[in-house]
């Protein structure tokens, strides 16, 4: 009994300790001429539907949740945030692939953001709109 009580407590103060080591969580400047929309030809639907799976890692407008504050939840949340965008050309390079694939978003993120799931339908509307957008930068 004893042995139990002292292993919670290293627990507790482990967890408490590691409070003390978060990733930095900031939503820096970006150039918004670099932005997707700014770069493309975006409906509604499909800029929805971006917003919706892709925004919060993919700009710097991470909206950070309670969980993004406790570690060690904290240090699987750190891939969100601080994105520097490349040329639209580059993104709706790999979008399509991707999604398609299921490797956008990550399962680890729709764990916490069962929101972001996208149904097969959805995925082909951004397949087909990244592809008609690639035209243009060919």
């Amino acid at each position: 009994m004893i042995r139990m009580k002292y292993i919670v407590a290293m627990f507790i103060i482990i967890l408490i300790v590691l409070q003390f080591f978060q990733p930095e969580k900031t939503n820096p400047a970006t150039d918004s001429s670099l932005s997707l929309e700014e770069q493309t030809e975006i409906s509604p639907h499909i800029a929805k539907l971006i917003g919706r799976a892709c925004r919060d890692c993919h700009t710097n407008d991470t909206v950070w949740p309670l969980h993004s504050y406790i570690a060690p939840i904290s240090w699987l949340v750190d891939y969100e945030g601080n994105y520097e965008p490349p040329m639209a050309w580059v993104l709706l390079d790999a979008t399509c692939e991707q999604i398609m694939l299921g490797k956008m978003p990550p399962k680890r993120y729709l764990v916490v953001h069962p929101e972001a799931k996208l149904a097969d339908t959805e995925k082909e509307a951004i397949c087909g709109w990244a592809m008609e957008e690639k035209k243009n930068y060919e």
